[in-house]
């Protein structure tokens, strides 16, 4: 049977596709089973991680949500090989990921991001800081 492992990074935004220049934080590594083309698998990865997962990828959802992340939205990126895609408002755009926007647990971030994202990431903002006006 072949497996498919995507990598999967949370952005902050949560309604604008990703750029670069938007930090994102690995939120972990997800094996799907089936042979199948990357934008239906992309389509598999966005049902499972928003609770709502075909067939066998009832696993996948039990093991992406417990790690107590929120669902996979718009603004996220799912890496399938070599290929990043970030979820759009319709679809899935490729996208290159810029190696200095990923961002460690407890990295302090300046963007104008929702500050949910530090809560989930342990990132670290200044509410004060004129990035948030």
């Amino acid at each position: 049977m072949t497996t498919t492992t995507l990598t999967v990074y949370h952005g902050p935004t949560m309604f604008h596709a990703y750029e670069q220049g938007t930090p994102l934080v690995k939120v972990g590594d997800f094996t799907f089973t089936g042979e199948v083309k990357p934008t239906d698998l992309l389509e598999r990865a966005f049902a499972a991680m928003n609770d709502h997962p075909h067939g066998p990828d009832g696993a996948v959802t039990d093991a992406y949500y417990g790690k107590r992340l929120r669902s996979l939205c718009v603004g996220d990126v799912i890496v399938i090989g070599e290929t990043a895609w970030t979820c759009a408002s319709f679809g899935w755009d490729a996208v290159s990921i810029d190696p200095a926007d990923v961002k460690q647990p407890g990295e302090r971030i300046v963007h104008r991001s929702l500050p949910h994202i530090a809560a989930e990431t342990g990132w670290t903002y200044d509410k004060n800081d004129p990035a948030w006006a």
